[in-house]
């Protein structure tokens, strides 16, 4: 089932760049197998803030990601390039727009930190990975400062790299919930009841009972 993902770097005090969007903080890391690219192999079509892609006109990074790049901006520049579709209006129907240009593969919340909130808030993330950067920066772009209420997710893996990256991943209650409603959906004989339990936990597992039906 295809997954709206949100896949990032973070410091120790939750920075995903530093002030004025320094990233050489990460510098170091770049030699690094975080498994990347068994990520991305994953990924059908991504979605970044204008920031976001500002920064990476600015350092060439533009045609990195050969999937669909859907940009939340509320100007459209002359020159667009290949694979972008600058894009505003309401998330869900953004979202919509990714997913079916993912096809079956996931949809990438690249960032910035203002665009992962606001899905986030909208409740429109499947699930979080966050590589954990062993370095405190005390200032800069923290990527859950504005967000507005109680969400819940429960970690599923915990992963760990050379020069102390470790990679936290969370999926939250309401990627469970859609689990258990194509769970439920799935036809099965008369005779068979189907049913579904949320475990709450580190496994965050849901776990399906089937039972023969003796009335």
């Amino acid at each position: 089932m295809s997954k709206t993902i949100l896949y990032i770097g973070m410091s120790l005090d939750g920075c995903i760049a530093g002030p004025n969007d320094d990233l050489s903080w990460l510098d170091e890391y770049q030699d690094v197998d975080y498994e990347y690219n068994d990520f991305f192999s994953t990924v059908g079509s991504l979605i970044q803030g204008r920031r976001t892609y500002d920064i990476e006109v600015q350092k060439g990074w533009v045609g990195v990601h050969p999937v669909p790049n859907f940009v939340l901006s509320k100007n459209t520049p002359k020159d667009i390039p290949k694979d972008y579709h600058f894009v505003s209006g309401d998330l869900k129907k953004v979202l919509e727009q990714a997913k079916e240009a993912a096809g079956e593969k996931n949809v990438w919340i690249e960032g910035g930190a203002s665009v992962a909130q606001q899905f986030i808030n909208k409740g429109l993330v499947d699930e979080i990975v966050l590589t954990i950067v062993p370095k405190i920066l005390g200032s800069g772009i923290r990527l859950f400062d504005n967000i507005q209420e109680f969400h819940r997710f429960s970690l599923t893996d915990v992963k760990r790299f050379e020069k102390g990256l470790v990679q936290l991943t969370y999926e939250g209650d309401i990627a469970q919930q859609r689990i258990i409603m194509a769970y439920n959906l799935v036809i099965v004989p008369s005779e068979v009841v189907i049913e579904t339990v949320i475990i709450h936990g580190d496994a965050g597992a849901v776990n399906g009972a089937i039972k023969t039906n003796q009335d």
